[in-house]
């Protein structure tokens, strides 16, 4: 059973023209924006992983009644046997790095064949899955922990803050800062 990390990351680039999908989606994010914009909630993240569990099932539900929606599978075995393992490693290792080769080394194949890997299974480069990925859990720690800005950069490894700051906004249009006060 794929991971809550993995099961995002696979409705992130779901490719469908469905309005109730599209629909399902948007009220998903809604309410989980509702959640975070409450000041004081004590139990939050219990609040948020448990909305995104019944969002998921709710979606796979809508796939069971509904395969004509369903994603035609694409690729080998391998090919989705090494991009399972490759979103498991990033979903373990988003903090240490951001770099396809990385990842590639930590698989055993070339940075290039990642990448194809990546975009045959998605539809996009692995540097976006990547960084989609990494910026998703930004936003996470922004809104639920008290760590300074400063912090958060260096637990994400980067080699400054002006750095951070300058890849957030460059993937959200905010700054950390004005992520946090929304």
């Amino acid at each position: 059973m794929p991971t809550m990390g993995q099961a995002g990351m696979c409705l992130i680039w779901w490719r469908t023209e469905s309005p109730i999908l599209t629909n399902i989606i948007n009220n998903m994010f809604a309410l989980l924006r509702l959640y975070f914009e409450q000041e004081g909630c004590i139990c939050l993240e219990q609040l948020v992983t448990l909305q995104l569990k019944a969002f998921f099932l709710g979606f796979y539900d809508y796939l069971y009644r509904n395969p004509e929606e369903k994603k035609a599978e694409t690729g080998s075995p391998r090919i989705r046997e090494l991009f399972n393992r490759f979103m498991r490693a990033l979903e373990s290792r988003y903090r240490e790095s951001r770099d396809v080769s990385y990842y590639a080394d930590l698989l055993n194949v070339s940075a290039k064949y990642l990448g194809i890997v990546t975009r045959r299974v998605t539809g996009h480069t692995a540097k976006s899955v990547i960084d989609h990925y990494v910026v998703l859990q930004i936003k996470q720690s922004l809104a639920t922990e008290e760590k300074s800005i400063k912090e958060l950069s260096w637990d994400y490894h980067f080699c400054d803050i002006s750095f951070f700051c300058r890849y957030f906004k460059q993937h959200t249009g905010l700054t950390p800062q004005q992520f946090r006060k929304t």
